[in-house]
Order: C-alpha cells, then structure tokens, then sequence
C-alpha cells in the first residue's frame, strides 16, 4: 500500500505568486484608503496688473475718504474760530468803549465814538446773522440797539434836545438810566453767547448775506427819547 505523499512545508515568509486557488496563501487583505482631503476651489489666476489696480482704488478711496473727512473737520474749526473772534472784537470794542459823557461840554467827540462804537456792533451783528448764529446776533442785536440810542441821547445833548429839563438834569438822568441798562443787560455779555451747532457743522457753504435776521425788541431810554 502506498504511502500518502508529504505535504510540502509552508513557509510564512513566502511571497505567494499572483496565482489565484493557491490553497497556502493566506486571503488578501483589502485595505480601504481614505480618500484625501478635498481641496477648497482656488480662484482663477488673475493678471498681475489687475491684483495691482484693485489694490491702487481701494488706496486711493481712503485717501480720498480721509481727505474729505480731514478738509470738513477743518471747516468745522474755522468757522468755530470765526464766530469767537468775533466775540472777542465785541468784548473788547464793549469794555473800551469811551461813549459815556461825564460833563456837559466836550460832547463832540464822544459822540462820535458813541456813534463808532454802534456801527462796529452792527457789523459784528451782521457778520453773526451771514454765519447762521441768529440767537447770538439777536443778543449782539439788543447789545447794538443801547449804544444806538445812547447815542441818540449824547447828541440830544449835544445839540440841546433835552425835553424840557437842564443839560445837567438831561446828563444825570442819562448816566443812571446808562448804568441802570448796562448793568442789568450786559455784564459778562458774551460769555453768555454760544454758536449755532447747525451752523457749525453744516457740510455746505452759507451765503454771503444773511437769510434771516430775530430781532428782540428794547425800551431802552424811552423817558429820554419820547
């Protein structure tokens, strides 16, 4: 009886040959790759010159943006300038003015200067009412309207229109009534004045003549000017 034949040693570091039904080689295992990670789309290559002119308008707009903002802030300034200045020739033309007689001779020259002094507050008057500043100018208005009829009076004066009473009567009642208006009304004046904010920040030019003008009716010297 013959004897089965050996069944051939296996070795495990044997390389199977690509040969399928070999009963020695193990099953091949399948290993899943997984699939790489999905790059995002990239945008379309742009040319060179239209990188550059994209960056060069979006430049050129701040600059633009930052120049108008820089030039409307400047305006702002100058006109908040403009209207203190103003306030400042008022203060000092008010506090030197020499519009106050102290006798009844020598009139001449202070009328004069009363009369100087009420044209400078309505020039400054009308400059207030061109900027837009209209309740200030309505005050600088009334601050006008006392050294208009103080002149009135000082010429009244002068030219002997006393309404039936002494030169030095006339000078007395003129003096308490001066002082009685300028104290009540006119202490520390322009501190009380304050800029119109619309005016201020309006983006566009006023016009060179005032719109609009208030104006605050006085009873100043009313016994001494009828």
């Amino acid at each position: 009886m013959a004897s089965a034949a050996p069944e051939p040693a296996v070795d495990p570091g044997a390389v199977c040959p690509p040969t399928d039904g070999c009963p020695a080689c193990p099953p091949p295992q399948i290993v899943c790759a997984s699939p790489p990670d999905l790059l995002p789309d990239l945008p379309p290559d742009e040319r060179v010159w239209v990188r550059w002119g994209k960056d060069a308008a979006g430049a050129l707009l701040g600059i633009l943006f930052g120049t108008l903002l820089s030039l409307y802030v400047t305006v702002v300034f100058d006109r908040y300038k403009r209207f203190r200045e103003t306030l400042i020739d008022i203060a000092q033309a008010r506090l030197h003015n020499d519009a106050y007689p102290t006798a009844v001779t020598g009139l001449q020259p202070v009328r004069d200067a009363a009369v100087a002094y009420a044209q400078l507050l309505e020039r400054k008057q009308w400059t207030l009412d061109a900027d837009g500043h209209l309740d200030a100018a309505a005050e600088v208005g009334r601050l006008t309207a006392f050294a208009r009829l103080s002149a009135l009076c000082i010429e009244n004066l002068l030219h002997g229109t006393t309404r039936g009473l002494t030169p030095d009567a006339y000078l007395a009642a003129f003096q308490s009534e001066y002082n009685r208006i300028n104290g009540q009304h006119f202490v520390q004046f322009e501190q009380r004045l304050s800029p119109d904010r619309g005016a201020l920040l309006r983006p566009w030019p006023r016009p060179p003549a005032p719109l609009a003008r208030k104006v605050v009716p006085v009873d100043f010297f009313d016994l001494l000017l009828g």
